[in-house]
């Protein structure tokens, strides 16, 4: 299993950008992208592919290698490697243990639910219920820069409230707003996010033909944004990876009846809260079935080897990992947790090195 790397990782990412905006902060930078900024150029564009880890880079690159060939960095993840946790660093500047958006769904104890932290949806029955209310701020509303600076994405990214977002739901609108803004005579430095190719992943498999397609887009779009503009500096990166899930396991009725609340956080990434006197019962129970297939923490070991950050919100983070995590590894397996009749073909979450390490690609025109 691969540990989230705080040194060399999305949140390294996200305090060079920050540096770079003049909203400072203590967390280590990337050196050598620092010496990308450095160049000083008119425009700086930055692009969070959703889902585009080294991995998939390298099964799209088999005929067209452009977008391979401007790797400069790889880097890590958060864990679990998913968009809630990743993305929320990435914006916010915060570890994982900091902003507290751990996973796609989380147990909420008041509402005694497990929630989707996204939609606002009980996970189970996917009526709407009370939002999360973790605050978290984005780096960018400390910006102190001469830079104009924009947000490029779908209509419900919600980073800030002090800059503007030029609304793009797909990849080619996307290009298209990233292109009309670079026509301004104004400096800029626009922060982007993609759904693509994660959303034709999870639905169609991450070596289909419609995922390639989506991956395609991307690099027509970089190679048309490339040729028609000037000084500009293009950073691209992902939130994580993603991998086909070769099989699904509906959870096993015995383990079941040990938990103390409903199973959440992810597929590949599991939180387990085991009733009184049944935590070694339900560790060799488990071990015996799923051994095979996924590393079982404790809660102490999760924190003791800092898989979340640097140990703050202590009591809040137990609550929310449980009594034991469930990690996936390389036999790419899951947890169909809310037993869905299709679940994702596609999917991360896990501890291996397809789903955590992800690029930083540099492009300049």
């Amino acid at each position: 299993m691969i540990k989230p790397d705080f040194q060399n990782g999305l949140i390294n990412l996200s305090a060079t950008l920050s540096n770079f905006v003049g909203a400072r902060t203590t967390v280590p930078t990337l050196k050598e992208l620092e010496e990308e900024l450095k160049k000083e150029k008119k425009d700086v564009v930055f692009i969070i592919f959703d889902g585009l880890g080294v991995y998939n880079v390298e099964n799209f690159s088999k005929k067209d290698s452009f977008y391979k060939n401007h790797i400069v960095l790889k880097i890590s993840s958060n864990l679990p490697p998913t968009t809630t946790s990743a993305t929320t660093t990435l914006m916010s500047g915060k570890y994982p243990d900091e902003h507290l958006f751990l996973a796609w769904t989380l147990y909420l104890k008041k509402q005694k639910r497990v929630v989707e932290l996204y939609t606002s949806k009980d996970y189970f029955s996917k009526e709407k219920v009370l939002p999360y209310t973790q605050k978290v701020n984005c780096f960018l509303d400390r910006a102190q820069t001469d830079r104009k600076i924009y947000t490029v994405g779908p209509s419900y990214l919600n980073y800030s409230n002090k800059i503007e977002n030029k609304v793009a739901n797909t990849i080619d609108e996307m290009f298209l707003k990233i292109d009309e803004i670079l026509k301004e005579k104004e400096k800029h430095f626009l922060y982007c996010y993609c759904s693509e190719p994660d959303y034709t992943m999870h639905e169609f498999g991450v070596k289909s033909k419609e995922a390639q397609e989506k991956f395609n887009s991307i690099v027509a779009g970089l190679k048309n944004l490339i040729s028609t503009n000037k000084d500009v500096l293009i950073l691209t990166t992902a939130d994580h990876g993603q991998v086909d899930i070769r099989k699904y396991f509906e959870f096993d009725k015995e383990l079941l009846l040990l938990q103390r609340r409903p199973l959440s956080m992810e597929p590949r990434f599991v939180s387990f809260k085991i009733k009184f006197g049944k935590k070694g019962k339900f560790k060799k129970l488990f071990n015996e079935k799923y051994v095979k297939y996924f590393d079982l923490i404790p809660q102490k070991e999760a924190i003791k080897q800092k898989f979340f950050g640097k140990g703050k919100n202590l009591r809040k983070l137990k609550n929310f990992i449980g009594d034991f995590i469930a990690v996936g590894n390389e036999e790419f397996v899951a947890f169909n947790i809310n037993n869905s009749p299709s679940p994702l073909k596609g999917h991360h979450s896990g501890g291996t090195k397809e789903e955590i390490i992800v690029p930083v690609c540099v492009f300049e025109c």
